[in-house]
């Protein structure tokens, strides 16, 4: 048998270091994508809370609001504020289920809102009116692109076309 070269162990100490810095970039990776969700799941709350908090604080503005109702400039500006924090809660949880950092359907939120502007013209009106202020031409969606507004508008042409008759009371608007 021969005496191992050191050129020979020299070469398993390379191949040993470089298959553990791989390893090491592996858990590296692992950890960030935890931190990332723990952002994520942070922001997701803070959203949900605020959002809850708002209705709670002004529960008649958000009834007239959704239904479409007239309410005043002031009450308006509250209204625009709850529905855009609902609708970026939707927003922010859809692309933390397409970053597969939370795991359910990803229709859900898409569908909730298409469903809240199907059912409430206030809610739909809102949602038409923060797209242009986005500079979204919603005309111009693809409903088969993706994205959250192209799964919206995919859900919301499915409703109008079926021309079903949903029934929800106003109290799950924005839910």
């Amino acid at each position: 048998m021969e005496k191992p070269s050191w050129r020979n162990i020299v070469e398993i100490f390379a191949v040993a270091s470089v298959v553990l810095s791989l390893v090491f970039v592996g858990y590296e990776l692992r950890l960030s994508r935890n931190v990332a969700a723990s952002e994520s799941l942070a922001i997701s709350n803070t959203l949900m809370f605020e959002d809850t908090n708002l209705v709670f604080q002004h529960p008649d503005i958000w009834r007239r609001g959704c239904l479409g109702e007239e309410i005043s400039q002031d009450e308006e500006l509250i209204y625009a504020r709850l529905h855009l924090t609902n609708v970026d809660l939707w927003r922010t949880l859809y692309s933390r289920i397409n970053t597969r950092i939370t795991v359910t359907n990803p229709d859900i939120f898409p569908r909730w809102t298409a469903r809240n502007r199907y059912l409430f013209p206030g809610y739909n009106e809102m949602y038409l009116r923060n797209m242009r202020f986005r500079g979204t031409d919603i005309e111009n969606i693809d409903p088969n692109g993706q994205g959250f507004e192209n799964a919206v508008e995919r859900f919301y042409g499915e409703l109008v076309e079926s021309g079903e008759e949903l029934v929800a009371d106003v109290v799950y608007c924005g839910r």
